[in-house]
């Protein structure tokens, strides 16, 4: 017995001590193993890594760098001035401004040191070169007394 029979026999039973496996979610589980075990040679670590994208899917993280194509035309309006701009549809606070620069808006997230509060600022925003990875950093920000 390989490993993927043995896990869809695990599986199996699993879903079926839960009431899944007459559904049809319980059976798109057992299909989703079953590609996912043949597109990694039935290697269980690449078998995880592979699963791992669908809860960053359900959490709308990234899987790929952010490039060129991912950006779409939106007119906005600052202090009543129409303004274009190119904004990132995967990541809305990523865009490409006027001056044909690309920025994230929440590149730099705030930590109040009492509350551990996060929030952004004007000095959140920095200047990002393409293909871009969605990172933050993580600043202090010290509140007096």
């Amino acid at each position: 017995m390989d490993y993927k029979d043995f896990i869809l026999d695990f599986a199996k039973y699993e879903l079926q001590k839960i009431n899944f496996l007459g559904i049809d979610a319980g059976k798109t589980m057992l299909e989703l193993i079953s590609q996912i075990a043949d597109l990694c040679h039935n290697d269980p670590e690449k078998m995880k890594h592979v699963m791992k994208m669908l809860p960053d899917i359900l959490d709308q993280k990234l899987l790929s760098p952010i490039t060129e194509e991912d950006f779409i035309e939106e007119q906005i309006c600052i202090k009543g001035k129409e303004k274009i701009i190119y904004r990132c549809r995967r990541c809305p606070y990523v865009y490409k401004d006027a001056d044909g620069k690309y920025y994230n808006d929440r590149a730099v997230a705030f930590v109040e040191d009492k509350s551990n509060n996060i929030y952004y600022t004007s000095d959140s925003k920095e200047e990002i070169e393409l293909p871009y990875i969605l990172a933050v950093e993580y600043k202090h920000a010290r509140q007096d007394i």
